[in-house]
C-alpha cells in the first residue's frame, strides 16, 4: 500500500511538472491568447508604457506570469 501511494504522489508531482512547462511553452507560441489571464486592471506607469511598449509591457507581465506558474507547483 505504501508503494501504492507514492507511486500516485510521484506520479501527481510529474504530471504538474509536465502540466506546468506545457503552459509556459503555450504562453511563449501564443502570447496574445493568455493576455487575458493576466491582471487587467493593474497600473502601469506612463515611462513604462513609453519605454516598452504595449507590446513590451503585456509580454513583461507574461513572464512574471510563468514564473508564478513555476512557483505555483506543490
Amino acid at each position: 500500500m505504501l508503494i501504492s501511494a507514492a507511486a500516485v504522489i510521484l506520479s501527481h508531482s510529474t504530471a504538474d511538472d509536465v502540466f506546468t512547462e506545457a503552459c509556459k511553452l503555450a504562453i511563449d507560441l501564443d502570447n496574445d491568447k493568455w493576455i487575458s489571464r493576466l491582471d487587467l486592471d493593474s497600473k502601469v506607469s506612463l515611462r513604462l508604457l513609453k519605454d516598452k511598449g504595449a507590446t513590451g509591457v503585456f509580454a513583461e507581465e507574461l513572464q512574471r506570469y510563468k514564473a508564478r506558474l513555476a512557483l505555483a507547483q506543490p
